[in-house]
């Protein structure tokens, strides 16, 4: 099954509300979807979503199979009583031509239809062979599976001696036409449909945070009181924004919510394409049926927006934040190419992870601009991964009022830097540091500080204000409140001291 246009599949609306008692439009367009030639015919094929397979049928136990003819014709033998049947599920029918071999000496019977209509029969020449046309055509009513049935008798033979033998039909090759290009085979006919106005259209990112690109997608019509629950995946690395369709088909865990009552979708698909106009939203469009036995159809735009959990102490509405640091602080980790520089403000402060090899005497890191991402290559700074219980939570980010913990830091909010720059300059008063960043939902933190750094393991200047904290209360070196679980440099009560 796939996404017709909207006209189209506004046509197959119609047909499948009234199903059998409404004449088609005129002027449909019908399109060969699919045909299947003596091998496919005989093994069951489906092929573009429509099944094509000769079957026994309940009133014959001849058997049927390959029979062959020089180099010419390859044929599939079918006795009276032997069946073609084609399911396209609700996609419609428009002609079936089934081409036969046939010789003076053929028992030919009529191929007899299951919705009544007679076929047609015409002696034709197809890419340069002769055959014996037996042709369908719609009556003007919804058929989307039809079987065709060997007749008793070869009423069709050209010899008239052979007319009271017994029927048969040598079969070279099916052409089906129908009224979308992909069919539904095995799908279950619906008994109703409902076109969606979807108002609302929420994602929620699913399974592993660090590594799975699964998703749960919600789309609801207010006004009908559906709603369908999709859950869906990205391939590692890739996203929806490259122009090209993504069909995702009706699975497990797929359901429509009607009202109270929620149904398993049994057959259908959501795809998705980059909207042309606005490259920051994407089409969907919806087209499936439920266990409920009605078939829902919806089209509609809109951004693609799934919360990280990984990210949830970062406001997820983007915001310009000029931050303004009065003290610099550098923590050397050269074993693990780190150097580590806090611009701090009372108790927030951007931390700024530079990938470096060796120590630059005076700067501490070398002169030059450098680009925050993932790569982790020398001379760039290292984009955040978030915040995750139990991680390690101390890249660059801007931490509003955070408290250590074992693992790094807990904020109360952070700016999760993703992508930027960060130029470090000499200047009179020791170092002159420019951070333009992009945060992990769009905002922008911008900070100049310019003056001297202070090695971590030097004693802070600000350890004086720290005895006024409050009694008992320990503090990191840059004056941020931890807890007995923390190890490394930390001052109580005004006294220095390293926590094993």
């Amino acid at each position: 099954m796939y996404f017709c246009e909207q006209k189209d599949y506004k046509a197959m609306k119609r047909i499948v509300i009234f199903l059998t008692i409404v004449a088609m439009s005129a002027g449909s367009i019908y399109a060969q979807t699919t045909w299947f030639d003596s091998d496919e015919l005989g093994n069951g094929a489906t092929w573009s979503g429509i099944c094509c397979e000769a079957q026994q049928g309940s009133n014959t136990t001849d058997p049927f199979g390959h029979m062959s003819h020089g180099s010419k014709y390859e044929t599939i033998g079918l006795s009276a009583g032997h069946l073609i049947r084609m399911d396209a599920g609700y996609v419609n029918f428009d002609s079936v031509m089934v081409y036969m071999y046939t010789t003076a000496s053929s028992n030919q019977a009529p191929l007899i239809a299951s919705d009544g209509t007679e076929l047609t029969y015409e002696k034709v020449t197809k890419d340069g062979k002769n055959y014996l046309e037996a042709k369908w055509k719609n009556p003007g009513k919804f058929v989307g599976v039809l079987i065709l049935t060997v007749g008793d008798k070869a009423t069709l033979a050209e010899n008239a001696a052979n007319r009271d033998n017994k029927g048969e039909a040598e079969v070279c090759q099916v052409d089906v036409y129908a009224s979308e290009e992909l069919g539904a085979c095995g799908a279950p006919m619906p008994t109703d449909s409902v076109t969606l106005n979807i108002s609302s259209t929420t994602f929620a990112r699913v399974g592993d945070l660090e590594y799975d690109y699964d998703y749960e997608m919600d789309a609801t019509d207010n006004v009908a009181g559906v709603t369908i629950h999709i859950p869906f995946s990205l391939i590692w690395g890739d996203d929806w924004e490259d122009g090209n369709k993504h069909d995702y088909y009706v699975e497990t865990g797929m359901t429509v919510k009607v009202g109270g009552q929620t149904y398993a979708l049994e057959y259908g698909s959501l795809s998705v394409k980059q909207n042309s106009v606005d490259t920051k939203k994407f089409d969907f469009h919806l087209d499936v049926i439920g266990a409920n036995g009605t078939r829902y159809f919806g089209d509609w735009t809109c951004a693609f927006f799934a919360p990280n959990p990984l990210y949830s102490k970062e406001p997820t509405t983007p915001t310009t934040i000029n931050f303004v640091p009065t003290q610099a602080i550098y923590d050397t980790w050269v074993s693990a190419h780190q150097i580590v520089i806090y611009l701090q403000k009372d108790d927030d402060f951007i931390q700024l992870n530079f990938v470096a090899n060796k120590v630059t005497s005076g700067t501490i890191v070398a002169l030059g601009t450098y680009t925050i991402n993932d790569e982790g290559d020398v001379g760039t700074v290292r984009a955040s991964e978030g915040f995750k219980e139990g991680y390690a939570n101390d890249e660059s980010a801007y931490y509003i009022n955070p408290t250590e913990e074992e693992y790094g830091w807990n904020p109360e909010t952070a700016y999760f830097f993703k992508s930027g720059t960060v130029k470090v300059e000499s200047s009179a008063q020791g170092i002159k540091i420019t951070v333009n960043a992009t945060s992990y939902y769009g905002s922008t933190v911008s900070a100049v500080y310019e003056g001297g750094l202070t090695d971590i393991d030097d004693l802070p200047t600000g350890v004086e204000e720290l005895r006024t904290r409050g009694n008992g209360t320990r503090y990191t070196i840059l004056g941020i409140p931890c807890d007995e679980s923390y190890h490394g440099v930390v001052i109580e009560n005004g006294r220095k001291m390293r926590v094993q």
